[in-house]
């Protein structure tokens, strides 16, 4: 038998309507890429411009403070010092640099991330998305969505955590438990995967968006964990032929220019970066949000509701 939104339609059945960029039925992966398609060419800005403020801010700042780090120390090399060994001004250095890169890069990736589903509600019923509202959302759903992101990473660390402790105490046969614990983590990860959809669409705050994810998830792991990993790969395609032939330019780059030289190059470099990141994460994001709502339009009837919201005067 086949399955629920992906046999063809009968002749005599009229075609499901489609207001904004999907049908308002089921999706099938070829509903999921014009989608996509869709998005890029009527929610271009919103989505790209923003996230290219939000990635270009975290990433600068990163930069310029760790240039201003290893510009203070006086070395030109200060990480590899064999004679006079690691000085503390390097530890703490190295130490609240890792700190602050690991909060804006933390902050940026849930803030682009809110402007997927802030996006694909408007653009699901065929409404403009102003950039400013998409803003204001993101923005207001960015806490709730850290908090979010943070329990799913503390939980699923902490197994690993445990088995590297066990394997410090008991020695290396241990490690052969992350065997069993890695197809748990996958699993758990695949349950939790729509939270950041339910953050920011549904307002939910990060346990109750959570416990929703694996509810909607439940009888279609296969279908979310196959379709996230495909676009996974394509995001990670993606960036890879974005970045590496201006990983191969600043390798190329001589080495004895001035300090200014370097830092202007430097920040020239980070735009391959910004712009990988920025479509690893929308597309990561964009695919959570449309199978948010292929997964309540399934589940929950919620085609109907589109409908009436779409068509109906605002």
């Amino acid at each position: 038998m086949p399955h629920p939104g992906w046999a063809p339609l009968a002749p005599d059945t009229p075609a499901p309507p489609k207001p904004g960029v999907i049908p308002l039925a089921p999706l099938s992966l070829g509903d999921c890429f014009g989608a996509l398609a869709g998005l890029v060419r009527g929610y271009w800005r919103p989505l790209l411009v923003l996230g290219a403020t939000i990635y270009g801010i975290a990433y600068t700042l990163t930069y310029t403070a760790s240039t201003a780090a290893v510009l203070s120390l006086g070395s030109d090399d200060p990480f590899i010092d064999l004679d006079q060994g690691l000085s503390g001004a390097l530890i703490v250095s190295v130490t609240l640099l890792l700190l602050l890169a690991m909060a804006l890069h933390f902050t940026a990736d849930a803030m682009a991330g809110a402007l997927a589903p802030a996006v694909l509600r408007e653009a699901v019923l065929g409404r403009p998305a102003p950039t400013a509202d998409i803003r204001r959302q993101a923005v207001r759903r960015t806490p709730a969505l850290l908090g979010a992101t943070a329990l799913t990473t503390l939980a699923c660390a902490a197994p690993v955590v445990a088995v590297l402790w066990l394997t410090l105490m008991s020695g290396p046969m241990t490690l052969l438990l992350l065997l069993l614990v890695l197809p748990f983590l996958v699993w758990f990860w695949t349950r939790c995967s729509l939270a950041p959809a339910v953050v920011v669409l549904e307002g939910a705050g990060p346990m109750t968006a959570l416990r929703r994810s694996f509810r909607l998830v439940r009888g279609s792991w296969w279908r979310v964990f196959g379709i996230q990993l495909l676009m996974g790969a394509i995001g990670l395609a993606t960036a890879t032929v974005l970045v590496m032939p201006f990983e191969l330019l600043g390798s190329a780059a001589p080495s004895a220019a001035g300090d200014g030289v370097e830092f202007t190059l430097g920040l020239l470099l980070l735009l391959p970066t910004i712009a990988g990141a920025l479509v690893t994460t929308l597309l990561s994001r964009l695919t959570v949000a449309l199978l948010y709502t292929d997964q309540r339009i399934r589940r929950e009837g919620l085609a109907p509701a589109l409908a009436e919201a779409a068509y109906s005067p605002r």
